[in-house]
Order: C-alpha cells, then structure tokens, then sequence
C-alpha cells in the first residue's frame, strides 16, 4: 500500500469520525433543549395548579362575568389598571399568567400545543370575562398592547382545538352528532 492511499484513508476516515461526533453533539444538545422545556411546560403547569391560581381560577369562572356586569367593579378597575394587587384582583393573576405564558410560546420557549391542550377547557370557557378586563386594562393604561399576548394564546388555542376536532370528528355520545367547539365549552367567541 502506498502512501497516498492511506493518507487519503485516514482522511476519510477522520472525516467520518468528525461527523460521527457532529451529529451525536447535535442530536445530545436536542434532547437536552427536549428536557429544558419539558422541565419548563411542567413548571409552568404546576403553578397553574397552585392554590393561588385555583382560587383565581375559581374565581374568574364563578364571580367575574357577575361582577363585571357592575358598573362600580368597572371604574375600579379603570382606576387601578393593570397595577393591581394579584391578592385583591385574582382576575388578573389569570390574565398575568395567561400573558406570561403566551409570551413564552410566541418567543418559542416553550411549546404551545402541549400547553394549549392542558389549559384549553379552563381558558375557552372561562375568556370572556377576562378578556373583558383585559380590554378594561387597555383602556386604563391607553395602551392596546396590554395583555396582547393572552388574547394571542387564547386566539392559537382555539384554532388548534377546532382542527383537533376536525381530525378527531367524534360524535357527542347522548346526541350522536360531531361534537363541536361549542359543545365542549359551552360557548364559542372567536
């Protein structure tokens, strides 16, 4: 053997181990960003589930499109905006963790499917009155942007829900008809 020939081997031969080396770093740093966010989603999660947010969760599903129909609740939400006191106003403890989780899916940190499919019952059926006070906090604060971000994950949520259903195409069981996004949280807003 000459050599020629086994420089040009060892070269191939390192070639291929750099390669080799290239793609098991690459698919490493992937399931390490695949753990981070799993670790993220759940984090998240678990703080969804928090006594806190189960009581402003409570809240905003059982008190707040009440209370939004007076016209005092109103004006004192002008009036405080956005700077409210998460104990005083648990509505925007919901709003503020709906908005903080939007910002992180639409920045890609973490994935908005998995999500959109743990809190999509919750979020449908209870977003007209926080959006409500969302709109109200636009107001107070002259800013159009407040709360975009919850408005924005709400808007992806539902789209994915009506396409669910689409490839789904189950039937409601007492009525044997295609279920409906409407069905499943008892009102449907765009």
């Amino acid at each position: 053997m000459n050599w020629e020939a086994t420089t040009a081997l060892a070269s191939i031969s390192s070639a291929i181990v750099i390669a080799v080396s290239a793609f098991a770093a690459i698919r490493q740093m992937r399931n390490a960003q695949r753990g981070q966010t799993f670790e993220g989603t759940e984090t998240l999660l678990e703080r969804w589930e928090s006594p806190e947010m189960r009581t402003a969760r409570r809240y905003v599903l059982d008190e707040l499109s009440l209370r939004l129909q007076t016209e005092s609740y109103r004006k004192e939400l002008l009036d405080i905006g956005a700077r409210g006191e998460l104990s005083e106003y648990p509505e925007l403890t919901v709003l503020r963790f709906l908005e903080r989780v939007g910002i992180y899916i639409y920045y890609g940190v973490l994935p908005g499917e998995a999500i959109y499919e743990q809190l999509f019952i919750y979020v449908a059926r209870a977003w007209p009155s926080p959006f409500a006070v969302a709109k109200l906090m636009r107001e107070a604060e002259n800013n159009p942007y407040a709360f975009d971000k919850a408005e924005m994950f709400y808007g992806c949520m539902m789209q994915l829900a009506q396409r669910q259903l689409g490839k789904l195409n189950r039937e409601l069981p007492k009525e044997k008809r295609r279920a409906t996004v409407k069905d499943i949280t008892g009102h449907y807003s765009d």
